[in-house]
């Protein structure tokens, strides 16, 4: 009977024992699970972040660019066979509340002749200039024409971020296209100071 009591209470001490052990290693296992879990979480990126998963981002796509309004600034999107492609650049008034100053789809100024040019992570806007005529057979003509009629640059704008499938550059435009750009104004200034035309990009409410 003695014996059994001993075996009783050895038994009573082992699973004293082992319960907290057991109790520790499902703690582990819990917390080693909940680490997998975050690790495993997938990273958003910052083009689905600021353009896709944000609703308040309002997209146009055209031909060449694709333009993004986001928070009171205009975003380019730049695909990288386009770089290198001459193209014009121009503005129209779409709406007036004024006819005296300007005509419905009327162009003030000429278009810009220009281009996208790229070095490393920075994209530049630079302007497309047209060679003379010349002996394109003669390499030393070609070559000194090449050397004398490099494309200004006009802006540079580092890269914001890549598209998702990485095939366009996304640049900050909103100071060129919305801010008080003269080779983009829609109505132009007079010489006498009669109109004074200024720019400002308005945030909807």
């Amino acid at each position: 009977m003695r014996s059994l009591s001993k075996l009783c209470v050895l038994l009573l001490a082992a699973g004293l024992l082992i319960a907290p052990a057991s109790g520790a290693a499902a703690s582990k296992s819990k917390k080693k699970k909940s680490k997998t879990e975050e690790v495993a979480k997938p990273k958003v990126d910052k083009y689905t972040k600021m353009f896709v998963n944000d609703k308040s981002c309002l997209t146009a796509k055209g031909p060449f660019l694709t333009l993004h309004k986001l928070k009171g600034k205009l975003y380019v999107e730049v695909p990288l066979k386009t770089i290198g492609r001459e193209m014009l650049i121009a503005s129209t008034i779409s709406e007036a509340s004024d006819t005296n100053l300007g005509t419905i789809g009327y162009k003030p100024t000429d278009p810009i002749h220009v281009k996208f040019t790229r070095i490393d992570t920075t994209i530049y806007l630079s302007q497309a200039v047209v060679p003379p005529v010349h002996d394109t057979n003669d390499p030393h003509m070609s070559k000194a024409i090449g050397r004398s009629t490099l494309p200004p640059i006009m802006h540079s704008y580092p890269l914001v971020c890549y598209n998702r499938d990485s095939s366009a550059m996304v640049i900050e435009m909103t100071k060129f296209f919305s801010g008080d750009n003269e080779l983009l104004a829609p109505i132009k200034s007079t010489k006498g100071g009669v109109v004074n035309i200024t720019g400002k990009f308005n945030v909807p409410s």
